[in-house]
Parts: structure tokens; C-alpha cells; sequence
């Protein structure tokens, strides 16, 4: 993409504006779909992208040509932050099958 800053509207307002144009390496479009099936199928995605996003921006570490972190770069480390999460709790749960046998469970049958 081509990064610009062009001044738009009153009080000179500058807007960041990023532009891909069709080519062999271009995913914009498939990067879109993608964060729009996370944010559908992963219901706390969407508010912690957006607190996490304005955090980001608060301490000026949201620009990727200078050194900060993307939106998608955001929204895919939240992503994997969340199964995670969701990996370790279900470790840390006991499974049906030994709650059964344990020995606990047969003294009290």
C-alpha cells in the first residue's frame, strides 16, 4: 500500500488514507473477510480489538510504516490470545470420564 496524509475538510483535518491497487500480492480483500468471520464467530474479539486499537493509538504506536502495529496485526494477536485462553481452561477442566472413576466418586456409590 501507498501511505498518505491528505488534508480533508475544515480546521485542517488530515486523514490517513492507505492505497492498494490490484496486484499478485494483494490479500486486502481476503484480510477483510477474515477479520470480519473472527469478529462473527469470536464474540469478545470485537470490544477487546477496539479497547486494545485505542490504547495503541493513545501512546502513538498506531501507524505500521513507522514502526507501530496494524489493525489486522491487532485483531490477529488478539485472535490467538483468545484461543489460547480458551485452550487452558478446557486443560484445566476435569473431563466426564475421570470425574467418573475417580476413587472419590466409587466410595460414594
Amino acid at each position: 500500500g501507498l501511505p498518505l496524509g491528505l488534508p480533508l475538510g475544515w480546521d485542517g483535518w488530515v486523514v490517513q488514507v492507505d492505497l492498494s491497487l490490484q496486484a499478485p500480492g494483494h490479500t486486502g480483500l481476503v484480510s477483510t473477510a477474515l477479520v470480519r468471520e473472527l469478529v462473527a464467530q469470536i464474540r469478545p474479539l470485537r470490544p477487546l480489538a477496539l479497547v486494545v486499537k485505542q490504547l495503541i493509538k493513545a501512546h502513538g504506536l498506531g501507524d505500521p510504516y513507522r514502526g507501530g502495529v496494524s489493525a489486522y496485526a491487532v485483531v490477529l494477536m488478539l485472535t490467538f490470545f483468545l484461543f489460547q485462553r480458551k485452550n487452558e481452561r478446557n486443560q484445566n477442566k476435569p473431563s466426564p470420564v475421570a470425574a467418573s472413576s475417580s476413587p472419590a466418586t466409587k466410595a460414594a456409590a
